[in-house]
């Protein structure tokens, strides 16, 4: 049984909490010894595979790294026409009319609050706004059942719009 545990513990497939279950079963049943309880609960410590503990979560952490990335760059950008605008080097530069990027819906990633009321997606060659209200969206537009009472659909030109209002 010793070596069984062993083997498992260093495949680091499995939680550390399942293991140290299996470990605590075997002891009880008298499947190993006392010494051999500690040793494989110092390897469970040593061969610690944080992906086999929430393997979602770094998935999640690295979505959230992205996006703090993201508005640090956007930060950057404010604070630098910030400066320019306090020092007086410039005029701000008038926006360009350009048409507005409409957003490719995503299934929402668990962090992200992007389809708050309002929110405009294009999503399989249709353009939606959505319209639940106080709550993030999580519904995946026009889907049978979801229509209309989360995401209405409206045309591209009301869509650039409504983008160009915000």
């Amino acid at each position: 049984m010793y070596s069984i545990l062993k083997s498992i513990i260093m495949s680091q497939k499995e939680p550390n909490d399942a293991i140290y279950h299996k470990i605590n079963v075997a002891w009880a049943n008298g499947d190993i010894t006392d010494e051999e309880k500690i040793e494989l609960e110092q390897l469970v410590f040593q061969y610690q595979n944080p992906q086999a503990q929430a393997p979602d979560l770094a998935k999640l952490y690295s979505r959230l790294s992205e996006k703090c990335n993201a508005m640090s760059e956007e930060i950057e950008i404010l604070k630098a026409s910030v400066e320019k605008l306090q020092s007086g080097e410039t005029e701000p530069e008038e926006p360009q009319d350009k048409p507005a990027k409409i957003p490719k819906w995503e299934a929402w990633d668990g962090i992200s609050d992007k389809y708050q009321t309002g929110a405009v997606v294009k999503h399989k060659g249709k353009y939606y706004q959505n319209v639940l209200e106080g709550m993030q969206n999580t519904w995946e537009p026009g889907v049978t059942g979801v229509d209309e009472r989360y995401w209405k659909e409206i045309t591209k030109e009301e869509a650039e719009a409504l983008l160009k209002s915000e």
